[in-house]
């Protein structure tokens, strides 16, 4: 069982499917043991990872496990794209991104923009 998030309003990611509320939503609708799949997108031809550390400390909030993987295409994209996992059962990534508290952004709140 999948919820899978992937989508942008042109270049901009729909911010109300990133918030808190709409991630335990889908929690919600997952059964036991099911995963969260988004593809999140950085900026600024990849210096920017801001939205991927929000994205990740929100998905924190509403799921047990959160692993980051690359999932860039450097033919089709000027960004990188991460894949992130999240679920509360046990999740692992061969090419896992290792995090720790440090990477976290800002939670995103239900109401405001990415």
């Amino acid at each position: 069982d999948a919820v899978v998030l992937d989508a942008f309003v042109g270049a901009e990611p729909v911010s109300s499917l990133a918030t808190v509320g709409a991630l335990r939503a889908a929690r919600r609708a997952l059964v036991p043991g099911g995963v969260l799949l988004a593809n999140v997108v950085s900026r600024e031809g990849g210096s920017d990872v801001e939205l991927l550390r929000s994205f990740v400390a929100t998905a924190r909030l509403a799921f047990a496990n959160v692993v980051v993987a690359p999932a860039s295409d450097e033919e089709r994209s000027a960004e990188d794209n991460y894949l992130v996992v999240a679920s509360n059962g046990d999740v692992e990534l061969a090419d896992a991104i290792a995090y720790d508290e440090d990477f976290l952004g800002a939670v995103l709140l239900d109401d405001e923009p990415c």
